[in-house]
């Protein structure tokens, strides 16, 4: 009778398999994680509100490391609300519109100022990136109104969002957007949307959902470039400066 033809493997090739398939295991990618979803940092509703409200921001004439908590965000606004005798609405949308302008960059000078006229009080005054200081300086404890215009960005981005699809001739855009849009064209490459402008502030940056918020899958990249750029001109300066000082004798 023919003897059946063996289906093991001999001697020693059990463990050949064996060990090629822990090569194998060893060489193949991991598993590929989706990415989280963003998440949308906490709203408050009643800063957001009365940033909204067309009513006071028509009266703002055009001229030519510690996080701050939102309760700390109020104070320092009523500080300033207090010091120049407005009402919280008007102050609060001042200080929104001398960020929008600029004041929250760590070269902004503190006599930047914007004009406004109280509805409430009928005081008209100027409120100047001085007052924000000198209000930061006393409720906590430091100057630096970066902070509160991140802290402020939320409820300023969502705002000025709405302001826009309820009047599209608003121009609530600033001079980053203008920049960014500059070399866009002279790259030849689509201008900024309004949503884009509206979101294109670096206080904004650190925002998860920019993009999101924005409609775009190119703001926070063109954002970083923009930063990256700066950082590259500030930083040339005093590379010369350091190659100057070695140079004399």
């Amino acid at each position: 009778m023919a003897k059946k033809a063996s289906t093991s493997p001999p001697d020693g090739e059990d463990e050949l398999v064996s060990s090629a398939d822990q090569h194998a295991t060893a060489l193949s990618p991991p598993p590929i994680h989706p990415e989280p979803a963003p998440v949308a940092p906490i709203m408050d509703d009643a800063l957001e509100s009365q940033l909204a409200d067309m009513d006071t921001i028509n009266s703002i004439r055009k001229q030519s490391p510690t996080e701050l908590t939102k309760e700390q965000v109020i104070q320092v606004i009523t500080k300033v609300q207090k010091t120049k005798d407005l009402d919280f609405k008007t102050t609060l949308q001042a200080v929104a519109a001398l960020f929008r302008r600029g004041a929250a960059n760590a070269g902004a000078p503190d006599t930047m100022a914007i004009e406004v006229s109280c509805p409430i009080t009928k005081n008209a005054i100027e409120i100047t990136r001085y007052d924000i200081v000198m209000a930061m300086q006393s409720v906590v404890g430091h100057r630096n109104v970066r902070k509160l215009a991140e802290a402020i960005a939320p409820e300023l981005i969502s705002a000025c969002l709405k302001l826009i699809k309820q009047n599209p001739l608003l121009d609530l855009k600033g001079d980053l957007a203008n920049r960014i849009n500059r070399k866009l064209s002279l790259r030849k490459e689509q201008a900024l949307s309004r949503e884009e402008e509206i979101c294109c502030s670096t206080y904004a940056q650190w925002m998860p959902n920019l993009n999101q918020l924005a409609e775009s899958n190119r703001l926070k990249n063109l954002l970083d470039e923009d930063l990256n750029s700066r950082r590259k001109r500030s930083s040339k300066p005093s590379k010369q400066s350091n190659t100057s000082k070695k140079a004399r004798p």
